[in-house]
């Protein structure tokens, strides 16, 4: 039995199952900068190309806060320059977002695929409330399609139109109750506050929204370890780059398992 008290809501205690975890690969020897301590341990992503290619994107200050836009790796993408600005701003082809997470964040051939379906999918949805263009995302409008679907969501709910720091703040004081003493969480933590958001919202995790936990454990490096850091999650959710990154991917799991 796992129970998380937070501030604005009451004490919530959740069952964990039987639920299929990921279990950390260790395969691949991490590559490290030793001056500002960012490692991969993503074989497809080179630290020191990255931070030549964008040598602010470790540095929060310097970048703009893009609230807007509502799924982190685009934030963040979008932040750091690692997603070229657009001349239709905020309007992008799908083709030059999947490439360019793709080809800065070392996303697989899987990961890149499912990207375009996903981007596809979030396009389609935006075209139907006349949002943005066939082909495109409207980075600032992504509540249209993201909000229902990720009313659990760790950085929104399904009434919000922007990141919402309160919720960012709420799913991190949840995630630190769950870590362990060397501040690290297991996939398991994740989907504990994930289903524990959506209970206190009285929604369900829908498949989507199960993705984002699965997302931001592989991206954080959760598969190769077998753990990460709170602190990573707490700066992916707030649009920055980890200092341990891994290969992205999205996974589901079973809410019900929970």
């Amino acid at each position: 039995m796992k129970i998380i008290q937070l501030s604005t809501f009451a004490i919530f205690s959740v069952r964990v199952g039987e639920a299929t975890l990921f279990r950390g690969r260790n395969t691949n020897e991490p590559n490290c900068d030793d001056n500002s301590g960012l490692c991969s341990v993503n074989p497809r992503l080179n630290v020191t190309k990255l931070l030549q290619d964008f040598p602010t994107i470790l540095d929060d200050d310097s970048m703009p806060k893009e609230i807007e836009i509502m799924c982190p790796i685009l934030r963040l993408a979008r932040r750091s320059g690692a997603l070229p600005e657009s001349m239709m701003d905020p309007h992008y082809s799908i083709p030059s977002i999947v490439s360019a997470l793709s080809d800065n964040f070392g996303f697989s051939l899987r990961t890149r695929a499912l990207a375009f379906g996903v981007a596809t999918a979030m396009s389609s949805g935006q075209v139907a409330t006349f949002s943005t263009y066939p082909g495109f995302v409207n980075l600032d409008r992504l509540y249209n399609v993201l909000a229902g679907s990720h009313a659990s969501g760790f950085t929104f709910d399904g009434n919000s139109t922007t990141v919402s720091k309160e919720i960012t703040q709420q799913t991190m004081r949840a995630l630190s109750q769950l870590e362990d003493a060397d501040g690290h969480l297991t996939f398991e933590d994740l989907q504990v506050v994930k289903v524990y958001a959506a209970e206190s919202r009285d929604v369900s995790v829908s498949r989507v929204s199960g993705f984002e936990a699965g997302f931001v454990w592989t991206f954080c490096g959760g598969d190769e370890r077998g753990y990460v850091e709170t602190s990573d999650v707490e700066r992916f959710l707030n649009g920055q780059l980890p200092l341990t990154v891994g290969q992205p991917s999205l996974k589901w799991w079973n809410p019900n398992d929970i």
